[in-house]
């Protein structure tokens, strides 16, 4: 519990650092942060040990499609497992880079007060969901970066990563169909 404390204490300090816009060394240092402890967590997580079982248990692509993962994610474990030969961990390491930076993107384009809005993102659990669902929420992060480019007319990037996102886990289709119903 004392590091989830400390952590959550050198979130709530450099929150008052992070402004709009501008890329400071504090938000190295908070992407650093919020990176190293998802990135670094071993077994936590209820998709954690799941996951660890789909992907040492398969050899070729077939193997991995399940019904608990979307096709992108088959063909991302299978390329870390297959082609670079990594442990799982990398896998881990790699998704929490991906969801973390797409949600600090997110939030350093859309807030007024990013620093707060990441402090909100941790204080009310959306941080720690993503050693949960981390397939849905890097789904997620990837869509709303997606839409946020689309919200500043960069329309050719937004497609693929849509795409890729919904790849990941089919229900952040329903994310963007209410993002283009509502907004």
């Amino acid at each position: 519990m004392i590091p989830y404390i400390i952590f959550y204490i050198v979130v709530f300090l450099l929150s008052f650092k992070i402004k709009k816009n501008k890329f400071s060394i504090f938000d190295v240092l908070m992407l650093l942060i919020l990176i190293l402890f998802s990135a670094l967590r071993y077994g936590i997580g209820t998709d954690y040990h799941m996951y660890h079982g789909i992907y040492k248990n398969f050899n070729t692509i077939e193997e991995s499609a399940t019904s608990r993962t979307g096709i992108a994610y088959s063909y991302l474990m299978y390329f870390f497992k297959n082609i670079l030969m990594l442990d799982y961990q990398y896998i881990i390491a790699f998704t929490a880079i991906v969801t973390i930076i797409c949600f600090y993107y997110f939030f350093k384009k859309n807030s007024e007060h990013p620093g707060k809005s990441i402090l909100f993102y941790v204080s009310i659990g959306l941080y720690v969901s993503a050693f949960n669902g981390f397939r849905q929420n890097m789904s997620i992060a990837l869509a709303l970066v997606g839409l946020t480019l689309y919200k500043n007319n960069k329309k050719a990037i937004t497609l693929p990563l849509v795409i890729i996102a919904a790849l990941l886990h089919s229900s952040t289709l329903l994310l963007i169909l209410s993002y283009y119903i509502f907004c």
